[in-house]
């Protein structure tokens, strides 16, 4: 049976105000691949959202993950109306997640100033994760689709990885500067 579901494209920004004083605004927003006006969509997030991450959920496409400056948010019906999750550090910004590759239920969040988080519950409950990362903007997180016990983290200035599902961690960036200019 072919899949009935509409394509989409999502696109999250930040508020901003140019040099020359310009207000962009910023959002969450859906379009149609074929063209189109962007929709914003709004039903259910924190006022003058910031989406930083998105996610898709890999085996349900009306299931998405919207990080924000308010932590995390889903949506079950493509976009049209979001919840905000059960998270503990209300007010935290979320930056990344990704999902384990073969258990779609676990995931995880990069959060800024606090860390990272791990859901096994579909986002139910959230664990953070001890790690020496703690305090840093989690500007990337990755799962190893090989090796799923392997998470791949990506801060400003250096990189870390576990083996072990985020138990204990390992700085990849010794001796490597990757300060963005």
């Amino acid at each position: 049976m072919a899949n009935s579901r509409p394509a989409r494209i999502y696109a999250g920004a930040g508020h901003w105000v140019s040099s020359a004083g310009t207000r962009h605004p910023g959002g969450l927003f859906r379009r149609s691949p074929g063209g189109g006006e962007w929709q914003a969509l709004s039903a259910g997030l924190p006022e003058n959202v910031e989406a930083r991450a998105l996610a898709v959920h890999p085996r349900e496409p009306e299931v998405l993950y919207a990080g924000t400056q308010d932590g995390p948010y889903r949506t079950t019906d493509g976009g049209g109306r979001w919840e905000r999750l059960g998270f503990p550090d209300r007010g935290a910004v979320v930056w990344s997640i990704a999902f384990h590759p073969t258990r779609p239920h676990i995931m995880y969040v990069g959060v800024a100033p606090v860390g990272i988080y791990r859901s096994e519950d579909n986002a139910a409950s959230w664990q953070k994760l001890d790690s020496p990362i703690d305090g840093i903007q989690i500007w990337s997180l990755a799962v190893d689709p090989e090796d799923p016990e392997t998470i791949f983290v990506g801060t400003r200035p250096e990189a870390f990885r576990s083996k072990n599902g985020g138990r204990t961690w390992e700085q990849l960036s010794m001796g490597v500067n990757l300060q963005c200019p």
